[in-house]
């Protein structure tokens, strides 16, 4: 069972194993992951972003550990929705990555 501190490898995991050629591993994985930082206050931390992408932002995990981690690392009380988010994000990165796991390339 992950817990938070490799919730957030479970996802890019999944991502991997969906993805047929070995080859395109690097670039959707950085196309996935790039727009994902913007949105999620990690490569934009402090700018304020048009509601629909702040928005969008809590839709996935690295806004929450953003968060979270500011909070850990600040004064301020880590709320339990952004653990449960990035919990709930490792549990189902497990899972698609389980699934589609195989030891022999496809």
């Amino acid at each position: 069972m992950p817990d938070v501190g490799t919730a957030p490898t479970a996802p890019g995991i999944a991502v991997v194993a969906l993805v047929p050629d070995a080859k395109a591993v690097p670039a959707v994985s950085l196309g996935t992951f790039l727009p994902l930082a913007f949105v999620s206050d990690i490569l934009a931390f402090g700018m304020e972003l048009p509601e629909v992408l702040q928005t969008g932002g809590w839709l996935f995990p690295f806004k929450h550990l953003s968060h979270a981690t500011s909070a850990a690392l600040g004064s301020w009380e880590v709320r339990l929705g952004h653990l449960a988010a990035i919990i709930g994000w490792g549990l189902a990165g497990a899972l698609v990555a389980t699934w589609r796991f195989r030891w022999e390339p496809r």
